[in-house]
């Protein structure tokens, strides 16, 4: 029986944090030969149910905190890793994130040592400091597990890791929480409306503003639509204020946060991914699971969404790929207009719509657990 240590911040959060409930779960819950363990900086009852052999580090810091009292908070949990490693007697620790990274790699005590990059991180180092602890732990790992192959070429041509070094294996979805209950604040909006759905953090990253533009356009020919946003983050004051600026905001729900998105994706009509860069989008492949047809900028999606074609290529106009519509990120108006044109030619071509509900589930097929499993039980 080997014993498997996977590492991140937290439970809660985005892909990386699914990935470790969903990888480990499933490990445990079949006959691999493998015991994998989760280990947390900071503890998240909530999740509790969805992992085994949770272990919580000791030290931890807080948002308030100087870069000092950080840093060396940051060596009290190298140490907190190595007691854990030994206690343990793990045979392969797998981090996620580069602040997890990093830990992992300076705790070793002869362990297989496997760093998961979630994204192109690359578009993230304009911090000298961050950089070099990405190169650090890139270079003293065994094995870094990319999340696309867009993200697997960012880690050789950009940070120099040895092609052999760096292996792709997809995020692997689940089955999605089917609790029919929604907030009674969304029922009331959504009765009786078509409804455009997005569902991410309210940060720059993930574009809502640009979204807010686009659906402006759409309302004005297509009033019968309303757009319903699930997610909360430090931009929605911001963008509370531009939806009034562009008179939707009746029109226009800024939900927050839900535990079950699945409920609120079925009840939607069309998904609209409109986040500048992703590692690989995750809520893309729920909002299919759900068969909704899917408009997404071209910011990690190509290769779920057009699978045979380049993965590092960019389209300039509206790509009506095998699985759903990709447009360019929005950087100017004009690639907002197209957004906007990629909704509108969902609504108009009702065929086409179709299809991409009809084919939704086998491309979701591909980012089963069973399909990419086989991958992580080979690097662990």
């Amino acid at each position: 029986m080997k014993n498997v240590l996977f590492f991140t911040h937290s439970l809660s959060g985005g892909g990386a944090e699914k990935t470790v409930r969903r990888i480990s779960g499933y490990i445990n819950s079949h006959d691999y030969g493998i015991k994998a363990y989760v280990c947390v900086v900071y503890d998240d009852p909530v999740y509790h149910e969805d992992v085994d052999n949770l272990i919580v580090m000791e030290h931890k810091s807080d948002q308030d905190d100087s870069r000092v009292k950080k840093g060396l908070n940051v060596l009290k949990q190298i140490s907190d890793m190595k007691t854990i490693k030994r206690k343990y007697q793990i045979d392969t620790c797998v981090s996620f994130l580069p602040g997890a990274d990093i830990i992992n790699v300076l705790s070793g005590i002869g362990e297989r040592q496997v760093v998961s990059v979630r994204n192109k991180e690359s578009l993230f180092t304009r911090n000298i400091f961050k950089k070099i602890y990405v190169k650090i732990a890139y270079r003293h790992c065994d094995k870094i597990v990319a999340v696309t192959e867009v993200v697997r070429q960012d880690c050789i041509n950009f940070f120099g890791v040895p092609q052999d070094k760096v292996v792709t294996i997809h995020n692997a979805i689940s089955d999605m929480n089917n609790d029919p209950k929604l907030l009674d604040s969304v029922l009331h909006f959504i009765d009786g409306h078509k409804i455009i759905v997005n569902v991410g953090r309210l940060t720059e990253q993930k574009g809502q503003d640009h979204l807010l533009r686009a659906f402006a356009v759409v309302h004005k020919i297509h009033s019968e639509y309303r757009l319903l946003v699930l997610g909360d983050g430090e931009n929605k004051k911001e963008l509370e204020k531009l939806a009034s600026e562009l008179g939707i905001s009746d029109v226009v729900l800024l939900a927050g946060s839900v535990i079950n998105p699945a409920a609120y994706l079925k009840k939607s009509d069309i998904f609209v991914l409109s986040s500048n860069v992703e590692g690989m989008p995750n809520v893309l492949l729920e909002a299919m699971q759900c068969g909704l047809p899917c408009v997404s900028t071209e910011c990690g999606a190509r290769e779920i969404l057009a699978p045979d074609t380049d993965a590092g290529y960019e389209t300039t106009v509206i790509d009506a790929s095998e699985y759903g519509l990709l447009v360019p990120v929005c950087r100017t108006d004009k690639e907002e207009q197209m957004l906007a044109k990629g909704i509108l030619k969902l609504i108009v071509d009702t065929k086409l719509a179709q299809t991409y509900r009809e084919k939704a589930l086998e491309c979701v097929s591909r980012f089963k657990m069973e399909s990419v499993i086989h991958k992580w039980i080979e690097v662990l």
